[in-house]
């Protein structure tokens, strides 16, 4: 497929809206994205859509909400049908939400990415808490290493990591209850 999937992510925020967040690093002849639901992790049903970039080799980033699930379901599956302009189409991993831990750190959101050194991760803790945060280079080695207090309602956290190599980074973030894991890049 002509389109590069950095990384997609379904994530339930503390208004009960699931924010379905990607991010490409080109598109060729790209027409659009379709997002797809699920509650059985195999029948799956579009959504919404999102229009591509078309031919794009710079790093485009995309959001979708989702506040029109059966909250009944303790769980939903996400998937993105990336779908090019001669229709020819491929389908992203699937990502699942508990609904049942909507009480967690949540909607944790990284920026700038790309960044130079200096990033900072905002998110909405339901309570307070120690929040472990974690950075590995994509041979696996931890990189960085810190565990913080948080409290409830809204943090910010910057980490300076100008000391690092540019590449691709993967960010874990870990409650009590949670773990979210990001993809940072450095120039």
């Amino acid at each position: 497929m002509p389109t590069e999937l950095l990384d997609f992510r379904a994530t339930l925020h503390y208004d009960k809206t699931v924010h379905l967040n990607w991010s490409t690093a080109s598109e060729i002849n790209s027409s659009h994205f379709e997002i797809e639901r699920s509650y059985d992790g195999v029948t799956f049903k579009s959504i919404g859509r999102e229009e591509g970039a078309g031919n794009s080799q710079t790093l485009q980033t995309y959001l979708t909400l989702d506040a029109q699930y059966d909250a009944s379901k303790s769980r939903m599956y996400y998937r993105l049908k990336l779908v090019d302009q001669n229709g020819a189409f491929t389908y992203s991993e699937i990502r699942k939400v508990e609904l049942q831990k909507a009480n967690v750190t949540q909607g944790m959101v990284v920026s700038p990415n790309p960044s130079t050194g200096v990033i900072r991760l905002a998110w909405t803790n339901s309570a307070d808490g120690n929040i472990q945060i974690k950075i590995h280079d994509l041979r696996g080695k931890e990189v960085y290493n810190q565990t913080t207090q948080a409290t409830e309602g809204y943090q910010v956290k910057q980490l300076n990591l100008s000391d690092l190599s540019a590449g691709v980074y993967m960010i874990q973030v870990q409650s009590n209850q949670s773990t979210e894991q990001f993809k940072l890049i450095l120039k």
